[in-house]
Formats: C-alpha cells, structure tokens, sequence
C-alpha cells in the first residue's frame, strides 16, 4: 500500500466547526472518489499537548487536522495524479474557502507496529 500524510489547517475567520463540516461533508467525498483510493482515514486536532513549547515553533506550524490517504500502490497513486477526478479534487481544494494543505507526505506503508 502507498500512503499520502495531508497536514491540514483552517483558514483564518473559520471556526472549527466550520472546518470539520467542510472537511468531512464536502472534502472527504471529493478524496474518495479518486481512482485507486482504498482507504481514508482523517484526525481531526482537538488540542496542544500540555508540555507543547509554542514558543520554538511559528503559527505556520499551527494545525488542525492530518489525513491519510492510502492507494493501492505508488504506481497506481502516481495515476491518480494524472486523473481527470484528482484534478478537480485540486481545484476543490484550491476553490475551498475552509482549509489549505500545508504539506502532503507520500510514502510506502510497510504496516502499524503495536507494542
């Protein structure tokens, strides 16, 4: 399996609630519809650590929420790059007043570890 990591955060003057209903009423139909996506899993930030040192870090680090996205393989995400449906799932998110992805991390899932 093949994972894209998105880190996700909301635009300024949009409440949280907003965001979320956003991400997952509108976005997440968006994501799976995309060819080759077997699974989709989002994680929503309910807060900061307690022992968090906000004062290293910039508000660009701020954010509220990461998804994973999971294809079938890299080849086959590498199509879906191409695809006319991800195309549109870009401009839905360009388009998006609620949210922007700071980041989008892809990498070969080798499976969870559980101690």
């Amino acid at each position: 399996m093949y994972a894209v990591i998105g880190l996700l955060r909301k635009k300024p003057g949009v409440t949280t609630e907003e965001f979320r209903t956003w991400w997952h009423e509108k976005h997440v139909p968006y994501v799976l519809r995309n060819p080759g996506v077997v699974h989709y899993v989002t994680y929503p930030i309910d807060e900061v650590r307690a022992d968090f040192d906000e004062d290293k870090f910039s508000d660009d680090v701020h954010i509220d929420g990461v998804a994973v996205i999971y294809y079938e393989s890299k080849e086959v995400y590498r199509n879906a790059l191409e695809s006319k449906a991800l195309k549109a799932d870009k401009a839905h998110l360009q388009t998006g007043v609620d949210a922007e992805v700071l980041y989008s991390l892809p990498h070969v899932h080798k499976g969870t570890v559980t101690p």
